[in-house]
């Protein structure tokens, strides 16, 4: 996605900045975690998704479906993530945060025009998420421009994300389509 989106001149810096955004959830940094959040709701789904992994009993009414948790520009990830090939967390969450921030909190040059990383429509800044991810799944199994639109008439959803997704899986540079399709 990074690859896709920014100039070579900047991706080191972004990834940099990204995988620090990253927590993967340890017996080593759970307590750490627990105690940094600022919302009570966070560290309940955090023990939970600690104790999922761990095959350990809930607390309260939860139940399996997460696998991360995002507060603010930090995101959480259960070791159980690493096994599934449903969704990609990661990718929807890191899309996100690439629209939050600015380009003088990664480091990199802001001007009066170039203030955030990426300049998506705050209305369609889940739209943008959900694209992202569903594309990098579709890359990672299409090799090629028809497989991947195979893949992409597939997917269900509404129309207009729909329409992108073509657009884009049929594209040369498909993550500039997303962006040019959610851009402010």
């Amino acid at each position: 996605m990074i690859l896709g989106l920014f100039p070579k001149a900047d991706r080191e810096v972004i990834i940099s900045m990204i995988v620090d955004c990253f927590t993967l959830l340890t017996d080593e940094n759970i307590e750490s975690a627990l105690y940094t959040t600022s919302k009570l709701h966070t560290a309940w789904v955090l023990a939970n998704l600690y104790l999922a992994s761990s095959g350990s009993d809930f607390i309260g009414n939860y139940t399996l479906g997460e696998v991360g948790i995002t507060e603010g520009l930090k995101c959480f990830v259960s070791p159980r993530y690493l096994n599934t090939d449903v969704e990609d967390f990661v990718v929807h969450q890191a899309a996100h945060l690439l629209c939050k921030c600015k380009r003088e909190m990664a480091g990199l040059r802001q001007t009066r025009t170039t203030v955030f990383l990426l300049n998506v429509a705050t209305s369609k800044r889940e739209l943008f998420a959900s694209l992202c991810e569903t594309y990098s799944l579709i890359l990672k199994n299409a090799p090629t421009k028809t497989s991947r639109l195979k893949l992409a008439t597939r997917k269900r959803g509404k129309p207009e994300f729909r329409r992108i997704l073509l657009e884009t899986a049929g594209a040369r540079n498909g993550w500039k389509r997303i962006l040019s399709n959610c851009s402010s």
